[in-house]
């Protein structure tokens, strides 16, 4: 009988507990996923990762005349997230470049991480935006060259020459996306301009051959490419390291200027993913609660029962004094 009552509670008590882990076993994995950093869980470390491992998106921009109003009006603009539409391929998936070039001189840009050869054009009229929009990129205006012995950061270098034009005009490419996820809620990019041979910088080209396969000969690197980040939506707090920084533009927070032969590594938080993590943070605290709850409400028939086992063993065990009857108590006469 005794064992009777407890199985009922038993069965009662491992549904509940099952319940429970459920909801803290979710729990524990959003909080895992919201406080991961550079992908590893929580109080984890680990060595940082060379610079040369790390996706990094090459942008290199020579000029044949290179003056200083031709480097000021020569700026790179990097989106992800909101690019142009494309019918014939998932367009979101990549990131969109898009460089303006200043009319009249003649340019050779360096780049990689390129989704393929048809994804780079330098439309200059509505019919060539037009027929990017509704079928393949067709290469307008622009020679595209690579070789798959060259590579940059893993991935193939690509030489892009566009016509020479006496207007303004701009060279567009869909890229393979180089932000890294930090955090939960912050990513990073790193952009590298490699400048020509014997400069004594980190980033060069490295020799003569190069300077020959790229058709570089008269061509040299704008002074300072600039780089424009305010294309990504929904950032906040962009911080830079490396490049300098021209205050007296407009919109300056957003933009960097990177000299030839050097690096720049964006890094800014994402407003919709705090929006995620602080939902998340109050679905963690309600299944928490929750668990907490269905566990107590699973143990509490069991510790009912015990508590009445104890009692009955105790009554059990207690015997009552017997007392004698009362006509034993009188005195005889």
């Amino acid at each position: 009988m005794k064992n009777a009552k407890l199985s009922r509670p038993l069965r009662a008590l491992l549904i509940w507990f099952a319940v429970s882990a459920v909801l803290f076993f979710v729990a524990a994995y959003l909080t895992k996923m919201i406080s991961a950093v550079h992908g590893r869980p929580p109080f984890t470390r680990a060595e940082e990762s060379w610079s040369g491992d790390r996706p990094t998106q090459v942008v290199s921009i020579y000029l044949r005349p290179e003056t200083k109003e031709f480097s000021q009006q020569t700026v790179v603009g990097y989106r992800i997230g909101s690019v142009p539409y494309r019918s014939k391929f998932d367009s979101e998936k990549y990131a969109f470049i898009e460089i303006m070039l200043p009319s009249g001189a003649d340019a050779k840009i360096l780049v990689n991480n390129v989704k393929d050869v048809n994804s780079c054009s330098s439309p200059r009229t509505a019919t060539d935006f037009s027929e990017e929009t509704i079928g393949e990129p067709p290469l307008h205006h622009l020679a595209i060259a690579t070789s798959s012995d060259d590579k940059m950061f893993g991935t193939p270098l690509y030489v892009l020459t566009p016509e020479h034009s006496n207007e303004q005009y701009s060279v567009r490419c869909f890229l393979a996306p180089v932000a890294e996820q930090e955090t939960f809620t912050t990513k990073r990019a790193e952009f590298v301009f490699y400048t020509l041979p014997d400069s004594g910088l980190n980033f060069q080209l490295f020799g003569a051959d190069e300077l020959k396969q790229y058709g570089l000969e008269g061509y040299k690197p704008v002074r300072g490419l600039i780089v424009d980040l305010s294309g990504i939506p929904d950032i906040e707090d962009l911080r830079f390291d490396g490049g300098f920084q021209e205050q007296q533009w407009a919109g300056y927070e957003n933009i960097r200027v990177i000299p030839p032969g050097q690096f720049l590594r964006a890094h800014w938080k994402e407003i919709r993913s705090e929006q995620t993590r602080d939902i998340l943070l109050v679905v963690i605290g309600t299944l928490i609660a929750i668990g907490a709850t269905t566990l107590i409400e699973g143990l509490r028939p069991l510790f009912e029962i015990i508590i009445e086992g104890e009692a009955q063993d105790r009554k059990v065990g207690t015997v009552p004094a017997t007392s004698e009857p009362q006509s034993a108590m009188r005195p005889k006469p």
